[in-house]
Order: C-alpha cells, then sequence, then structure tokens
C-alpha cells in the first residue's frame, strides 16, 4: 500500500507534487487512507491508475493529471487524428461493457474537452464540482 506520493516500493516513480491537482495526489485521497496503490508503470500519457478500498470495497480509479496540459486525457492533439480517435473509442466501448456490471462514477473537477467531456456521460454517476465544465460543442470553457 501507498500512502505517500513518491513511493518506490513497487518500482514505480511518482514525481512529488505540491499541487492539489497532481493524480496521485487525488487517488490517494479518493481511496481510504493508505489503500492506494498505482498501477505499474506509473503516470503514462498523463493518467495514473491505481487500486484500493473504498470504504473497504475494492476500486479501480484512474486520474488525468490536472497540472499538465489542463489534465487532457491523453493530451490528443489534431496532429494524431486517427490514433486518437480510437484510443477515446476503444475506451467508450470497455466503458459501455462494463455498464450494468461494474459501477462506474465520473469526477469533474475542472473544465473537459473531447472525449474527456463526452466519457463522464457514459458512466453511472457524474460528480461535478463548481469548476466543472462538460461543453460539448462549440462552447466556451
Amino acid at each position: 500500500m501507498v500512502e505517500t506520493v513518491g513511493d518506490t516500493r513497487l518500482g514505480i516513480s511518482i514525481p512529488e507534487q505540491d499541487d492539489p491537482r497532481g493524480p496521485a495526489r487525488r487517488l490517494a485521497a479518493l481511496f481510504d487512507p493508505g489503500a492506494f496503490t498505482p498501477a505499474p508503470g506509473g503516470v503514462v500519457s498523463r493518467v495514473l491508475v491505481g487500486r484500493g478500498t473504498l470504504g473497504t470495497v475494492p476500486a479501480i480509479a484512474f486520474c488525468t493529471d490536472g497540472t499538465t496540459m489542463g489534465g487532457a486525457l491523453g493530451g490528443a492533439g489534431l496532429g494524431e487524428g486517427v490514433e486518437a480517435l480510437d484510443g477515446i473509442g476503444q475506451i467508450f466501448a470497455a466503458t459501455v461493457r462494463a455498464s450494468g456490471r461494474i459501477p462506474q462514477i465520473s469526477v469533474v473537477l475542472g473544465p473537459a474537452a473531447g472525449g474527456a467531456a463526452y466519457g463522464p456521460a457514459l458512466t453511472d454517476v457524474v460528480i461535478m464540482a463548481p469548476a466543472g465544465r462538460v461543453p460539448h460543442g462549440d462552447i466556451p470553457l
């Protein structure tokens, strides 16, 4: 179990961050105290995946890095076109396949655009902070 950001006992290096938007800090705060274990590989494409318990119930969660590129999911640019669309399509397909089998909760803490804006609509529950925004179309963030 990892209690602090930057723990390397599992061979995973997660940079220490003072910024509360850092994914390791957010996931550690989500899970029961001391229950967060990051997935092997650490932060990949500005996303951290981990497991732990929520009220003693086993759970898996991921968090985008709000300190980099505004927390963009993978940070895909227009130049990545087909690959980016394929990646987000695979995420959406997995979300739909899990629907009704695995409870899914989205938490939107700030502006979300592109796939990060549409993804929460596919989950069972969406929790939005006052700063949360999920525009669809040409709506200013």
